[in-house]
């Protein structure tokens, strides 16, 4: 039967055990009516031949851990993928964008993660090797970019279509692996949370890494003052050099996280930051903060949010180990986690009608089963025609452990990318 919406293929013309194989009709060009209709058989049976060996199961190579707590239970193996569910595709993965999340994850620090045979990653870039029946918006040899729910430290994975888009023509792999997840977080905590609106300013920690790039990005589309702080002056450099249109007061070199006075340090170089903007911003305050460090920068950062400012966190980055948290050489780290877990920063409920702020607190891995809430907020995004993210750092796959020792380290620009170069 070959009709305008696709060829359906049966055992009785053939031969192939599954009926109602769905292939799309544009596969089928060469298919004229004219042909003889013995022909015309065989060569369907060239294409579904294709198909079906397409949908086979695939020997892939992943980073698994046996357990959490360090880096050395990672450990990369090989492994047989499935052939893709009705509405997945099978993507062979060119490239994996790193996060904090999967730091977090391999250390046990993670809440959403599994703490034994994980394999983690949310982000990633490849080639449609291979789609379930039921995806007709992506074709085999497709370049995409995509994010998950834990399992991209993968040569080859299984995703649902929906969290799937076509890669920019001009992009690369990398760029693509860099793109989404930092994105659609800050996205989320901008427009969905804060609801920030031209006009309004935001105050924006790690600005030097890819949260931060993309958040500066996406103010700069959406016509919002932005005022990022970072660790060193060389990142400063980086940030305006990247952003011209930036004042170099709304760029800040941020004291050392849990220095002597810091707290006291950072609320008067946001007091130039806010003078520098002029206007509400000096006189009243932000009207959003994006926090992804925590630590003793929240109370100075809270401190300067206007009334009627929302106050959001998606990140503890002042807390993140720079080792792993087993055995003997972990008891240090042990011991700062305990002691900053202490000294948390905390609210007073009964004080927040009277300052009329608003707090926010999110991790965007459990929207992740919210393809309905989801996928439209990714197109939204996408549609601001963003630049290509900033990769500064790449690493091949099998170097997956140097890659993660040097984003903890926090001395990273932009995004840390894992390579395939199968």
């Amino acid at each position: 039967m070959i009709s305008t919406e696709g060829l359906f293929v049966t055992r009785r013309y053939a031969g192939y055990q599954k009926p109602n194989l769905r292939i799309r009709f544009r596969q089928l060009s060469g298919l004229r009516s004219h042909l003889p209709l013995q022909k015309r058989h065989a060569q369907a049976r060239a294409v579904v031949t294709s198909a079906r060996s397409s949908m086979d199961s695939v020997t892939r190579k992943v980073w698994r851990g046996s357990q959490a707590g360090d880096l050395e239970y990672l450990n990369m193996v090989e492994e047989t993928l499935s052939p893709p569910g009705p509405r997945e595709v099978r993507v062979k993965v060119k490239a994996v964008g790193l996060n904090f999340a999967d730091v977090f994850t391999v250390l046990g620090l993670y809440k959403a993660a599994d703490t034994k045979d994980f394999v983690p990653g949310l982000e990633f870039s490849g080639v449609i090797d291979a789609h379930g029946e039921e995806v007709d918006e992506f074709r085999v040899g497709e370049r995409i970019m995509g994010f998950t729910r834990f399992g991209a430290y993968s040569t080859y994975l299984n995703v649902d279509a929906g969290f799937v888009r076509p890669l920019p023509g001009a992009w690369s792999y990398d760029e693509g692996a860099a793109a989404l997840v930092q994105a659609i977080t800050v996205f989320y905590a901008m427009r969905s949370l804060a609801n920030v609106q031209a006009g309004e300013s935001v105050l924006i920690h790690s600005v030097a890494g890819g949260c931060g790039l993309r958040a500066l990005a996406i103010c700069e589309k959406l016509g919002v003052d932005a005022v990022g702080t970072v660790s060193t002056p060389s990142k400063a450099e980086f940030v305006l050099k990247e952003f011209p249109k930036l004042k170099s007061e709304q760029v800040i070199v941020r004291p050392t996280l849990g220095s002597w006075g810091e707290a006291a340090t950072f609320s008067k170089q946001l007091q130039v930051a806010r003078e520098a903007i002029g206007g509400s911003v000096q006189e009243e305050g932000f009207h959003m903060v994006l926090d992804s460090l925590l630590g003793n920068l929240y109370a100075p950062g809270w401190e300067h949010t206007r009334r009627g400012g929302r106050y959001i966190i998606f990140g503890a980055g002042s807390m993140t180990p720079t080792g792993g948290l087993s055995g003997i050489s972990s008891v240090l780290s042990w011991c700062r986690l305990a002691w900053q877990w202490l000294w948390r920063p905390r609210l007073d409920l009964l004080e927040m009608p009277g300052l009329n702020k608003a707090v926010f607190g999110f991790n965007l891995i459990w929207m992740t089963d919210k393809l309905e809430t989801m996928s439209p907020l990714v197109d939204e995004m996408l549609k601001l025609e963003l630049p290509a993210p900033h990769v500064g750092h790449r690493f091949p796959f099998e170097d997956c452990r140097s890659a993660m020792k040097t984003f903890q380290s926090g001395k990273t620009r932009g995004k840390v990318v894992l390579v395939i170069d199968e």
